[in-house]
């Protein structure tokens, strides 16, 4: 520690002298210095010396005004000091005077606006926001969760399946939609996005999250009554658009579910495995606009679907995975392998929306 704290000291030493000479600087060295010093007030505040980062950040505004990078973190450092008002108006004052504010300034903003109570400010700072980058998903979902508050849940589904359309890769609203649909009547998309979003970058502890309602939905609709068997992740049985008989082909998916049997009231890993092996008959009508199905057909064809099922539901039984791992630790290592070849990657093309099959353009 007392070595840290040395290395920390010699190093503000070093960054407070190029505060002091950055005016002197050629403009084209400039922004490397600027970032150096933002990068040290970002060091203090990861070392809890919050009060010490805004001090220099605040010098640094003097010799720097209007700074993108200073202003920023500037901002960020009174949020974690607490002081939200002084953060708000920092945040509020970029996106009023400076042409480089990007989308996650506009969603500060409204963060901070939501959080000192002002709910209207905040949806028209997010709604300005868009106006401004209308392809931010992050935007998008935070205007979602706006209307969650206000319970109108069809409108926080717009949004969320609006983000997903605009830009795919944000993890968020996958999450969001997939929690609505599989509390509705169209779980079948809800699942859609749970798997989706299980496959990309997300906060820790949120694909468990999202794999276990999906396992609770596949176990509670899927009922055997002497020897018929229903399926009933959709309760709509109207099928008027393209996205409707997607969801209606990943039901009739899980049909071969009448050759296995829970055990108790639950399905295996084991038996999922197997239960899920029906979507395979999708892939040839599905892949072209579902990606998730053109993940499915290459897992498959490499010899990964057993490992890479046993990952998904992991934390939904991890006894079973644990002693599956135990015995097959070799199968697990060449699924990540093949994956590091062969990532999981939404594009435009390459995407997982309802809406654009619904719509297929942004509905404003």
């Amino acid at each position: 520690m007392k070595k840290s704290f040395v290395a920390l000291a010699l190093f503000v030493v070093g960054v407070m002298a190029n505060v002091v000479v950055a005016q002197s600087q050629p403009s084209a060295d400039m922004g490397k210095h600027i970032k150096k010093e933002v990068q040290y007030a970002i060091l203090l505040m990861d070392n809890g010396m919050v009060k010490q980062s805004i001090h220099f950040l605040d010098s640094m505004n003097v010799v720097h005004p209007d700074n993108f990078l200073v202003m920023f973190e500037l901002g960020y450092a009174h949020l974690l000091d607490k002081n939200y008002e002084k953060s708000l108006n920092i945040y509020k004052y970029m996106c009023d005077n400076l042409p480089d504010a990007d989308a996650q300034v506009y969603q500060m903003l409204g963060n901070l606006y939501d959080y000192n109570g002002n709910r209207e400010k905040a949806i028209e700072a997010y709604k300005k926001g868009i106006e401004k980058f209308p392809n931010s998903g992050m935007i998008y979902c935070e205007l979602g969760i706006m209307s969650l508050y206000e319970n109108d849940f069809n409108a926080a589904l717009d949004y969320f399946e609006t983000g997903i359309m605009v830009e795919p890769t944000y993890s968020p609203n996958y999450y969001r939609a997939s929690q609505l649909l599989m509390d509705s009547n169209q779980k079948s998309w809800g699942m859609i996005y749970a798997e989706t979003m299980a496959n990309l970058p997300s906060r820790e502890g949120r694909k468990a999250e999202v794999i276990k309602i999906m396992t609770d939905v596949i176990n509670e609709k899927i009922t055997y009554k002497n020897d018929s068997i229903r399926v009933s992740f959709n309760e709509v049985n109207v099928v008027d658009t393209y996205a409707d008989v997607v969801a209606t082909l990943y039901e009739m998916g899980f049909f071969k579910a009448a050759t296995i049997k829970k055990q108790g009231d639950k399905f295996s890993i084991k038996d999922l495995i197997e239960l899920r092996s029906g979507l395979f008959e999708l892939v040839p009508t599905l892949k072209e606009d579902v990606y998730l199905f053109d993940f499915f057909a290459r897992l498959k064809e490499a010899g990964h679907w057993e490992a890479y099922n046993y990952w998904l539901f992991y934390e939904v039984n991890k006894e079973e995975a644990d002693a599956w791992l135990s015995e097959n630790y070799d199968k697990l290592e060449a699924l990540s392998a093949w994956l590091d070849d062969n990532p999981f990657e939404l594009t435009d093309k390459n995407s997982v929306s309802r809406r654009k099959l619904l719509y297929g353009v942004v509905n404003s």
